[in-house]
């Protein structure tokens, strides 16, 4: 019988812990997203995300502005990462012109995780609800679009923009070929152009660097690329954007000082 009631015990001290966290994460989830649709400025926005940060366990917390990057015609793309008593990961995502905050998302995933887990995918579909200015980002897709000969919306952007990821090529012991890369040279075997595309004009910048691996595997095979895709490979390739990768796959697609080399393996 104590047996029994030991175990009964346990266990509703792991749900009683359980409920805890998930509360904990959800209070803070909503503070970070309360100062994310507040500010306009992305300097004081990560200066109040820190002083969220100080709140925590010093040891334990940390925040990090992972990049802040080129996504053409003077808009660039911030990724703010803060971890809460080593458990909880929130990710800031930013599209900025000059200081100016045009788009704004929290996304949650749990701390160490290369990718958001199936259960975290799913919360912050739940959950997210970017600030969007309006005015500021279909001024930028209009820009976008002429140049790429696209027709992205906001929804798109949204999409690609929250696609916070880690990529890679080849990654793990003996370096096999990613799930990704197989998916590329299998769309190249089949000469999927369409699909190429579509990946060469998508706003999140690891996703592009895909498509420029795809298709310079085209031009391999001797597949004539139109000028308009190639004018923007060209751009791609020289405008350095930085990237959020595993082992440095991408070294020789963008230029070396360019990408990040991120060695963290997954």
């Amino acid at each position: 019988m104590k047996t029994i009631k030991g175990t009964i015990f346990i266990l509703l001290l792991l749900i009683a812990q359980h409920g805890h966290c998930q509360n904990l994460d959800r209070a803070f989830y909503l503070k970070f997203e309360a100062i994310a649709n507040q500010e306009k400025s992305a300097a004081r926005l990560y200066q109040r995300a820190d002083s969220i940060k100080k709140t925590r366990e010093p040891v334990n917390s940390s925040i990090k502005l992972n990049y802040n990057r080129d996504v053409g015609f003077g808009y660039t793309q911030q990724l703010i990462s803060v971890t809460l008593n080593g458990t909880y990961d929130y990710h800031l995502i930013l599209l900025t012109h000059n200081d100016t905050v045009c788009f704004s998302s929290v996304m949650y995933g749990r701390v160490g995780i290369a990718m958001y887990l199936k259960y975290d995918e799913e919360a912050n579909i739940r959950r997210n609800h970017p600030k969007i200015d309006t005015t500021r980002v279909l001024r930028y897709l209009k820009l976008r679009n002429s140049f790429y000969a696209s027709t992205k919306t906001i929804t798109d952007l949204k999409n690609d923009l929250n696609a916070h990821e880690r990529y890679s090529l080849y990654c793990g012991d003996a370096a096999p070929e990613s799930e990704e890369a197989r998916s590329i040279d299998s769309l190249v075997k089949r000469r999927d152009v369409a699909k190429l595309r579509a990946m060469l004009v998508s706003v999140c910048s690891e996703t592009q660097a895909y498509a420029l691996y795809g298709y310079r595997q085209l031009k391999r095979r001797g597949l004539k690329i139109s000028k308009t895709d190639q004018r923007i490979l060209t751009y791609l390739a020289n405008r350095k954007t930085f990237l959020n990768e595993c082992r440095g796959c991408f070294a020789g697609i963008f230029p070396t000082n360019g990408p990040i080399r991120d060695t963290t393996s997954n």
